[in-house]
């Protein structure tokens, strides 16, 4: 993922890369999740809430920091897309 997130950077790589990298280590997690938890070797460290405000339509940014706090250990909460609506 950082070295996807290097050549999109460097305009290398587009938006759609970031994406299908995403779907792909996404996948990969769901996949080691249940081996890491019955070896009872992974100890959680925390939980992690993560959300997109109302009307950003930016949700990569979050996916990937949940990605990133489940592979460390972190419990992650994704609230989703427009979770939180400002009271103005």
């Amino acid at each position: 993922m950082e070295i996807v997130g290097d050549k999109f950077a460097e305009s290398e790589y587009f938006i759609s890369d970031l994406l299908f990298v995403g779907k792909v280590l996404r996948a990969i997690t769901e996949k080691i999740k249940p081996r890491l938890a019955g070896k009872g070797e992974a100890k959680l460290l925390g939980k992690v809430i993560i959300e997109t405000v109302a009307k950003d339509i930016h949700y990569i940014g979050p996916k990937m920091v949940g990605f990133k706090h489940e592979a460390k250990g972190f419990e992650v909460y994704d609230l989703g897309v427009d979770a939180h609506q400002r009271n103005s």
